[in-house]
């Protein structure tokens, strides 16, 4: 949805929260997860009254003009998730910018942070909002954060882990810059970005990250074009670099390829049963099994698929699998008229009682 579509809602929503809770209007915040991340930034961007975004999974909407409402900006990716070298280049924009800003990378795919990791969010508003004199300085507050994370400094230290070191000292000037002194961080970031180390180490991730974009835009041009056969030579190769050990870097860069390819085949599945194109449809969700074969979205749509075709015992198949893969929206199932076609068949009945036993 545009932001057009998106804004009388959402300026419903804030006006309403406004005048029924008593908030502080100081400290208003906005998060979302994926496109709902775009959405949460956008609120920022051209409403203004936001005091700090949290993004996760995506960063800011396409924009056609400079940004001119003041916000802070937290974004959290995981390292396997294909809108991270995304949210890295934007973090690297609004180095140039007055927008204050942190990005966190952790251990995942395109999904919400664990609530351990979250807490990090949290930990950045109140920061900020002490900077701002909007709270009261919490003293203890702070030390117990710097003394966590100095520990963990010298943990990486120890075990030689300079881009790690490096990430967390730029990490401890973020937050704590305007609370406490933050010299000896800013100082340590410095020695380890001059090492030849981390110059290797950084050359190889823009390099990285860079052809990762140019294979991105290859897959999204070439998913129509490719017949099976060649996804599935593309696909196997992925899948056996992203469990080489000898190189993660490049392993986790086809983890997030892999997921990438994921999006594009839901997409453009979804795009062909819409349009009803079934052996399309076919072929595209067939490249979606292969490429995520743990997802149950895929199932779901082979269902769709065989329903439209009139193969109703293959799509009651096809929801079985979905449920084996995790599936059980059931609330979607009964409002989906795509499925209408099966509804009065004692198959589906049977089967969407099963489910409901499951609940």
């Amino acid at each position: 949805m545009s932001w057009e579509q998106n804004h009388p809602q959402i300026k419903t929503f804030m006006d309403d929260v406004k005048e029924k809770i008593n908030i502080d209007t100081k400290r208003i915040y906005t998060c979302g997860f994926s496109g709902g991340s775009r959405v949460a930034s956008s609120v920022a961007i051209f409403d203004g009254g936001i005091a700090s975004v949290i993004g996760m999974g995506a960063g800011f909407p396409s924009l056609s003009e400079p940004i001119r409402n003041r916000f802070d900006y937290i974004g959290f990716a995981g390292n396997e998730d294909f809108n991270m070298n995304e949210m890295i280049q934007l973090s690297a924009l609004m180095d140039n910018s007055p927008i204050r800003h942190r990005l966190e990378i952790f251990n995942g795919k395109h999904e919400w942070a664990t609530a351990e990791i979250a807490e990090d969010a949290f930990l950045w508003i109140e920061f900020n909002a002490m900077k701002e004199g909007l709270i009261s300085k919490n003293d203890s507050l702070i030390k117990n954060f710097a003394t966590k994370n100095e520990n963990e400094i010298k943990n990486l230290e120890q075990k030689k882990m300079a881009y790690e070191e490096l990430l967390l000292c730029k990490k401890m000037t973020n937050y704590l810059d305007g609370l406490a002194d933050v010299a000896g961080y800013r100082k340590k970031a410095e020695e380890l970005n001059a090492s030849d180390k981390l110059k290797k180490i950084t050359t190889k991730k823009d390099n990285l990250a860079k052809e990762e974009t140019v294979l991105q835009e290859s897959y999204r041009n070439n998913f129509v074009l490719k017949d099976f056969s060649w996804w599935t030579i593309e696909i196997k190769k992925l899948n056996q670099i992203s469990k080489n050990k000898n190189d993660n870097e490049r392993a986790i860069m086809n983890k997030r390829l892999l997921n990438y390819l994921s999006l594009v085949a839901y997409m453009n599945s979804s795009s062909a049963l819409q349009s009803n194109q079934l052996d399309m449809a076919d072929q595209f969700l067939k490249i979606y099994e292969m490429v995520d074969p743990e997802n149950s979205e895929h199932q779901y749509l082979f269902a769709d698929m065989y329903v439209r075709k009139k193969e109703n015992s293959k799509a009651i198949s096809s929801l079985k699998k979905a449920v084996q893969l995790g599936f059980n929206d059931v609330a979607r199932m009964e409002a989906d008229s795509s499925l209408s076609g099966l509804r009065n068949t004692s198959g589906y009945q049977k089967f969407l009682e099963e489910i409901k036993l499951k609940q």
